[in-house]
């Protein structure tokens, strides 16, 4: 992959150091450095919706246990509608990274032809 003209040199080392300590092509480190920054971003954003609806009931003891209900709404949401989307688009990567490494399998039986019906 040619460098981009968005890449800098820090994010080139970043990329660079994630090839090194994650066994990944380059084209598969870029691809998890801009998940790694969408997920940074995406969290930023999910903080700034919860203080803004915190803001919207804050100095109102009548509302404290609303306010408890937004962060666990909030959180639920997070995490089984945008959280598990980052988690599978690594582990995709990861799958990649271990297929390469171990194209004939890894575990119990890796190369082996098992028949587990002896006995």
């Amino acid at each position: 992959m040619e460098q981009a003209d968005w890449m800098n040199e820090q994010v080139r080392d970043e990329i660079e150091t994630l090839q090194r300590t994650h066994g990944f092509e380059e084209e598969e480190a870029v691809a998890f450095w801009l998940l790694q920054q969408a997920w940074k971003h995406m969290h930023a954003l999910r903080r700034v919706d919860i203080v803004h609806e915190m803001g919207r009931h804050e100095g109102r003891p009548d509302q404290l246990a609303l306010q408890h209900t937004i962060v666990l709404n909030h959180v639920a949401r997070w995490y089984a509608g945008i959280n598990q989307h980052f988690i599978a688009l690594r582990e995709a990567l990861g799958a990649r990274v271990l297929r390469r490494t171990f194209p004939d399998g890894w575990g119990l039986g890796r190369g082996e032809d098992l028949d587990l019906e002896e006995g």
